[in-house]
């Protein structure tokens, strides 16, 4: 029996039964046998591919986008840019690649926040060709910390949904929590009369309506905006989610599959989708002068910015990858695909 089965069990049968975004974090991030802090889930070889991945695409017209937020604040001589969660360092290369194109690699401070050591070390050999300065962090506050007083940019792709949720369940006119407990030495889902009046539940829910909310992901966001609020700063946070409903996102991800929440504890991911505008409305309050904000289809976002025209462009240098390119292309903004389902979440305070 794992490690981490046991540390669960034990605590189930002293406390009785656990909070999901407990039961999520013990899962995810235990220090010694946590899903993120011990594995490689990235790529073919992993659990699950993200857009960068895909296609040198998706990068460049990321990295493009940044620029030409660059060239509309007039070009600041120095620039701080924080990557979230930047796995393999793909969508950093990328973006590196491109900054380097438009001299503006040579003006930019990297910050990078990840807590997998292993991950951190692929990303410093692709960094390595561009002898850029580049700084690692495992937890947030430090990094906002060491920012000099430059324009900021950053980006989170696929970074929001790693937060551990609670979940809540409409019946009987009241709410209820979902956690996990115990029975016959199976984990379960077990159904605690919820007490606390301050969550931000929907208003005139219908039975059965299921609710989910991360206290972890709202706490990341009052650090990151308190710690830019003097910033000029602009940046993008892009994960699949959804702006308007409810209902059970939560899920296991593991070689390219879904599976139970159950299996596997500590070797495969535990993900769910990330709820838009409540951290739309939740952005607003903590700075109420926020300049703008906008989600957009991950799909409308990249065919905004030219990424079909970017395809044939590298189509017509590389005929012989023609249907890599055009593949990449479908799976990146069709809506059957990740077009609809993926959301960028742009926020700008300049």
């Amino acid at each position: 029996m794992s490690p981490l089965r046991l540390l669960l069990e034990k605590k189930i049968q002293t406390n009785g039964p656990l909070k999901i975004s407990e039961f999520m974090e013990i899962c995810l991030f235990h220090p010694h046998h946590g899903y993120y802090k011990k594995s490689l889930p990235l790529g073919r070889t992993g659990d699950f591919i993200t857009a960068p991945e895909i296609s040198q695409l998706f990068g460049e017209i990321i990295g493009l986008y940044f620029v030409d937020v660059w060239q509309k604040m007039d070009s600041p001589s120095c620039l701080n840019f924080i990557e979230f969660g930047p796995g393999n360092g793909t969508l950093l290369r990328d973006i590196m690649h491109v900054f380097q194109k438009f001299s503006l690699l040579k003006k930019t401070h990297f910050f990078l926040l990840e807590i997998n050591p292993l991950l951190v070390e692929k990303q410093k050999k692709l960094c390595l060709p561009f002898s850029q300065k580049c700084q690692w962090f495992d937890d947030i506050s430090p990094l906002l910390k060491a920012l000099p007083p430059h324009a900021t940019f950053f980006v989170g792709n696929e970074f929001l949904d790693v937060f551990p949720i609670d979940q809540y369940f409409y019946k009987h006119q009241k709410w209820w929590e979902r956690r996990i407990g115990l029975e016959s030495n199976h984990f379960i889902m077990k159904e605690v009369l919820c007490e606390d009046s301050t969550l931000p539940f929907p208003k005139n829910p219908f039975p059965h309506t299921i609710f989910e909310i991360s206290s972890q992901q709202e706490d990341f966001f009052q650090k990151l905006f308190l710690g830019l609020k003097k910033f000029s700063f602009s940046g993008l946070f892009i994960d699949y989610g959804y702006e308007e409903g409810q209902g059970d996102s939560l899920q296991a991800i593991s070689h390219h599959s879904f599976s139970n929440i159950f299996d596997n504890i500590g070797n495969q991911d535990l993900t769910a989708h990330v709820n838009f505008k409540r951290l739309k409305d939740l952005s607003i309050e903590i700075l109420p002068h926020l300049h703008s904000q906008r989600i957009l289809p991950q799909g409308l976002f990249l065919k905004n910015l030219g990424i079909d025209i970017r395809a044939q462009m590298l189509i017509q240098s590389n005929p012989n990858l023609k249907k890599i390119f055009e593949e990449a292309l479908f799976r990146l903004i069709d809506s059957s695909q990740m077009g609809s389902l993926f959301k960028i979440f742009k926020l700008h305070n300049p």
